[in-house]
């Protein structure tokens, strides 16, 4: 098992995923990996002189080097799982979609975080534009890409994090400045048409995913963390005598979201999305435009992303392989979690994945003693992950208390995990129908919106949301 650890292709390492636990639980080999991360990973300008994804190649070369150095250390190079959470999610399928990554791993497992997610990507231009920013906070010349490159590259890299952060609050609603882009070399495609569309997915990529098992989850409070620390402060930002909380989210929140997924919005279809996020069975009160404002947020940069993800995979996928999604919404007797988030927050599953290991018990905040429920339920979590990289099913070779079923097309089975297991299907039907049916069929008739035929698919330069504020 390979490990990418999350943190927006900003922050992170692979110090605090002590992964002894996991690995003596499941007899597997864990491998930790870390990336060049922010500008010093991700960096690009709107032309060649810097391509950018500097962090995804550190990741591939990481792939390498376990494929051919692994069974040193008792593992077994042809049967290797990638894993992830949060950038690391979105990580696990930007390498699977990597054609030359093909045999170096066999399964990857995506914890809320898919390239699809609306902060795994960015347009060059954007980036370029971002780049060009922290040239000028450098005091370097920005007449040319070469020279800010030289200049960029001159400076401590104690300057460049220290100086990231060049965005305004309004840049930064949905992603950091720092992502990856579409190069033309790793990433070809911008994600959201792959798998929108995934019958538009360039034919090597498409080979590659197919030939891949896939498991696949969010938790069900995810969108809090990113909400508190970007939409909410800019919506408070926003409010004045005559203008509520709740009336920004209905009008600005709702449009500005729809345009950076779509390129562009229509009021009639902003009025559908503020209606269908309204708890009409609940009275107005002061937290409702937060609950509503998370809905839309874990359903734009969580919920949607995954689902949509494990729909594309399941409809190219070979009919040897299998897809696997779940829901994890316990929540924890340790949390600190956002009093107006429900269940289960982002990274919340992380101890339950590695077995509660010291190196995440300060910043967690759990105890050396625990409920004996949530150590059977790290146990569960532990076997389904650990059957899942060893077969391609969670549910064996070790038996386990309930039956994960695959999800597919027709049936979108999933399993709710928390301390009373479950099976469901179909997690957010009309929320999903409204992100992939109804958006798209009331803005097709608009000028500069369009879906993929057989003139776009492979031209990288022509996406299908055409981004016209990117």
């Amino acid at each position: 098992m390979i490990w990418f650890h999350g943190g927006a292709f900003v922050i992170g390492q692979s110090s605090i995923y002590d992964a002894s636990t996991l690995s003596g639980f499941g007899n597997v080999v864990i491998v930790t990996v870390n990336y060049r991360l922010g500008p010093i990973g991700f960096l690009a300008t709107d032309d060649d002189t810097s391509k950018g994804n500097y962090g995804l190649w550190d990741q591939q070369m990481a792939l390498q080097w376990v494929h051919d150095n692994i069974r040193s250390f008792g593992g077994d190079p042809n049967l290797v799982t990638l894993f992830g959470e949060s950038a690391g999610g979105a990580s696990t399928f930007l390498q699977a979609l990597y054609p030359k990554n093909k045999g170096l791993f066999k399964r990857i497992i995506s914890e809320s975080g898919t390239a699809m997610c609306p902060w795994a990507y960015s347009e060059r231009n954007t980036v370029g534009r971002f780049s060009k920013l922290l040239g000028l906070r450098l005091n370097c010349s920005i007449a040319t890409n070469a020279e800010l490159l030289k200049c960029l590259r001159s400076k401590p890299f104690e300057d460049l994090i220290t100086n990231a952060q060049v965005g305004t609050k309004e840049d930064e609603i949905y992603r950091p400045e720092w992502v990856p882009v579409v190069d033309g070399e790793f990433i070809k495609q911008l994600p959201p048409d792959v798998f929108l569309y995934p019958e538009t997915m360039i034919a090597d990529g498409r080979n590659a995913l197919a030939d891949l098992d896939l498991l696949i989850g969010i938790n069900d409070g995810d969108g809090g963390f990113i909400t508190m620390v970007s939409l909410l402060p800019f919506v408070q930002s926003k409010v004045t005598p005559t203008s509520s909380a709740l009336q920004i989210v209905n009008s600005y929140v709702t449009n500005s979201m729809l345009t950076d997924r779509f390129g562009l919005t229509t009021a009639s279809l902003v009025d559908a999305m503020s209606f269908l996020y309204t708890n009409w069975s609940e009275p107005m009160t002061n937290d409702t435009y937060l609950h509503k404002i998370l809905s839309m947020s874990s359903d734009y940069q969580f919920f949607m992303p995954a689902k949509l993800s494990a729909r594309a995979h399941a409809k190219v996928q070979h009919p040897e392989r299998h897809t696997y999604m779940y829901l994890f919404t316990h929540r924890s007797s340790f949390a600190r979690s956002i009093p107006w988030v429900p269940g289960a927050g982002h990274g919340d599953e992380l101890p339950y994945v590695f077995g509660f290991p010291s190196t995440m018990q300060k910043g967690l905040n759990f105890q050396n003693s625990l409920p004996s429920d949530e150590v059977s339920l790290s146990e569960e979590v532990m076997t389904y992950w650990t059957n899942f990289v060893k077969t391609g099913d969670p549910n064996k070779p070790v038996p386990v208390r309930k039956t994960w079923p695959e999800f597919d097309v027709h049936s979108e089975h999933y399993l709710d995990i928390n301390t009373r297991l479950s099976v469901k299907s179909r997690m957010d039907a009309a929320r999903t129908a409204f992100w992939t049916e109804l958006a798209p069929k009331m803005l097709q008739n608009v000028h500069d919106f369009h879906r993929p035929d057989s003139a776009t698919a492979h031209n990288t330069n022509v996406p299908v949301f055409n981004h016209i504020l990117g």
